[in-house]
């Protein structure tokens, strides 16, 4: 009985792990994308995360899209260790490409 409610916990918590990931992939391309940032790129790796422009400078402050983003990462980093995944977005001729570090 305690094995099949560890399983379905685990199952549960790679249910969530997918949510949170598809929630901060599509506010991250949102954010790419919109007209009025500076934004190119975000990279979250090795405990951090942050927004660079077109010459690779991190960008301390890019408005209140990157509000969500640092509310989706505080709160669930934690638990997921969602900075240790090594991912980046490029904006590369107006679309979104995500990419793993190995």
């Amino acid at each position: 009985m305690m094995n099949i409610a560890i399983s379905k916990i685990d199952n549960l918590l790679s249910l969530a792990e997918k949510i949170i990931w598809m929630k901060i992939n599509a506010e991250i391309t949102a954010i790419l994308t919109a007209k009025d940032n500076q934004a190119c790129q975000f990279v979250c790796a090795m405990g951090g995360y942050a927004f660079y422009d077109s010459d690779g400078e991190p960008l301390d402050e890019i408005g209140t899209y990157e509000k969500t983003i640092s509310k989706l990462f505080n709160e669930y980093n934690s638990t997921f260790k969602l900075t240790g995944e090594g991912a980046r977005w490029d904006l590369i001729d107006g679309r979104v490409i995500r990419s793993y570090s190995q």
